[in-house]
């Protein structure tokens, strides 16, 4: 049988680990953003298939993932706005974007019917 003294220290080890591995993970889930920039564009059409940490490329490379996904209603229109991170380090401006970037959706997996979201160059004209 254990004393009180062995069920004092398991009990601090427990509670000292379970402070180390939340502090660890609130520390690791913060570190994922660094560097990324937030952008909101809104779809007419329907996302299914896409899905909240799916791809979002540009140019074929991989650059962000999906953030949010929700439903937006304009004087009685609905529209999906959909949120997503891009990695600004990344890309060649680490503003981020610039202006007139597009965004569309691709089938990723067709027998999953995954979706993802691919940014094009703007048309060309001047910069």
């Amino acid at each position: 049988m254990a004393t009180r003294a062995q069920k004092t220290r398991v009990g601090g080890f427990v509670l000292l680990s379970a402070l180390v591995f939340g502090g660890g993970y609130y520390l690791m889930s913060g570190l994922q953003t660094v560097g990324m920039q937030g952008y909101r564009m809104r779809f007419e059409e329907s996302v299914l298939g896409l899905y909240v940490g799916g791809q979002v490329s540009f140019l074929g490379i991989d650059v962000g993932t999906v953030d949010e996904i929700r439903v937006g209603a304009d004087n009685g229109d609905y529209y999906a706005d959909v949120e997503i991170l891009v990695d600004t380090n990344k890309l060649p401006n680490e503003n981020g974007l610039r202006e007139g970037v597009r965004a569309k959706l691709e089938v990723v997996n067709l027998a999953a019917g995954t979706m993802a979201i691919a940014l094009e160059n703007p048309d060309p004209g001047p910069k």
